[in-house]
């Protein structure tokens, strides 16, 4: 063979190395690739089960602890609520598998109800308005706003008072809207109403709540001075009313009133047992228990309003306190 037709040869055989070479690197490529895709799915695979894992257990445990505190408020149903009973102190952390659960109690009769604002028939419940008004004047507020609930509540379309505000102002609104003409089904819905801008609900958060019944109490108990000021209409000017308040929620928390007559008595005020004060209690019936699960990575937060009987018809069959409303919590 010639010199030529060797080099040749070699030339041919260095370029079926080269391809060859060429080859086995594409597939070692494409053979990783496709391994670390694998490893990426089952990753992705395993912590999607474990999420899924951890909600059920979480979902579980938020059953759990509900069945608990249904529990809890029938055995501490006491003449009297205060910030002295089981319901009042906060769950410690539980170990539940890997993780724990905590959660804490409101009475929500320490806040003033909207729906007060209207009775049963639909009629504009004064009292519970001129409460509504202190309310908004105590915290420097425009007390016209109450005159917007209420026709937020009722289902005429004349507006009331000089602050009213009916489907006509709110379909002049940018997105417009109508009037609920109804209960409310959560207090975060006033923010809708005429004049509730984002800094004012903020400020009326913390005292007002939305509960299925237009005659709910505030528990002298448990109530905060603004609400407590709000309640009692013989203190005078708003600011002077929420100094007076705020030293008998103080002896509340360490000496519960038993009875309205009682705490009347001892603050000098004048009790008519022909005509008792409405508006007032020492007993609760509405709580809102929150709760959180922690499982690994995961959280649950969960908000649960809970209605304790005063009848029979009021619980479950198996005597529980019944379960109003139950929502997720967002951090």
């Amino acid at each position: 063979m010639s010199a030529r037709h060797a080099d040749r040869g070699y030339a041919a055989v260095a370029r079926a190395r080269g391809v060859a070479l060429v080859t086995v690197l594409l597939a070692l490529a494409l053979l990783t690739a496709m391994v670390g895709r694998l490893g990426f799915s089952n990753q992705v695979w395993v912590r999607q089960t474990g999420n899924g894992a951890a909600f059920l257990q979480s979902a579980q445990a938020t059953r759990a602890v509900q069945d608990w505190v249904s529990l809890m408020l029938l055995q501490n149903d006491n003449n009297y609520d205060s910030f002295q009973d089981d319901w009042a102190r906060p769950l410690a952390p539980l170990p539940i598998g890997s993780g724990f659960v905590r959660g804490y109690m409101e009475d929500m009769q320490a806040r003033l109800n909207l729906n007060n604002l209207l009775d049963s028939n639909g009629v504009t419940n004064h009292e519970a308005l001129q409460r509504l008004r202190r309310l908004l004047r105590i915290l420097d507020l425009n007390p016209g706003i109450a005159d917007a609930v209420v026709d937020w509540l009722d289902a005429d379309n004349s507006p009331f008072g000089p602050w009213g505000a009916e489907d006509g102002y709110y379909l002049g609104l940018n997105p417009p809207y109508l009037a609920a003409n109804r209960r409310f089904r959560d207090a975060a819905e006033l923010r809708l109403v005429r004049g509730v801008n984002a800094a004012v609900w903020q400020q009326l958060k913390p005292f007002v709540s939305a509960l299925p019944r237009a005659d709910v109490a505030v528990n002298i108990n448990t109530a905060s001075p603004e609400v407590l000021a709000s309640a009692v209409p013989h203190w005078g000017s708003p600011r002077s009313a929420a100094v007076e308040a705020a030293q008998w929620v103080g002896q509340a928390r360490q000496t519960p009133f038993r009875t309205v007559k009682e705490f009347y008595d001892a603050a000098g005020l004048d009790y008519d047992e022909d005509e008792p004060p409405t508006g007032l209690s020492v007993r609760s019936k509405f709580f809102l228990a929150h709760t959180r699960v922690e499982l690994g990575d995961h959280a649950r937060n969960a908000a649960t309003l809970y209605q304790r009987p005063g009848q029979r018809d009021e619980q479950h069959a198996d005597g529980r306190a019944r379960v109003l409303a139950h929502w997720r919590e967002f951090e």
